[in-house]
């Protein structure tokens, strides 16, 4: 471990003591600068695009929407299918799968 002048390295019963008061907040609240929400357009996989990048904080380059937006409607096509089965109420999965 190298030690660095001037920085020392905290005891055991140093990070047991109880922190310093400090004076009471004025009630003023934190705030998180987000990136502006883009105005809505037209298509809704675009939308979808945007939320999705937001909530995951993900860039997502110019060049990359049109390949994002072909699988999402190659998933939410198939997914559509699945959903539309009706299975009956005594169906189970098979305990051994074979193709």
């Amino acid at each position: 471990m190298i030690k660095k002048p001037g920085k020392s390295r905290p005891t055991r019963n140093a990070a047991r003591k109880s922190p310093a008061p400090t004076k009471a907040r004025t009630g003023a609240k934190r705030t998180v600068k987000r990136k502006p929400a883009p105005a809505p357009s037209g298509d809704p996989l675009d939308d979808y695009v945007d939320a999705g990048a937001r909530a995951f904080d993900l860039p997502v380059e110019p060049q990359w929407r049109p390949a994002i937006k072909a699988n999402l409607d190659v998933i939410f096509r198939l997914g559509a299918l699945v959903a539309a089965l009706d299975l009956p109420d005594e169906a189970e999965p098979a305990p051994i799968f074979e193709a």
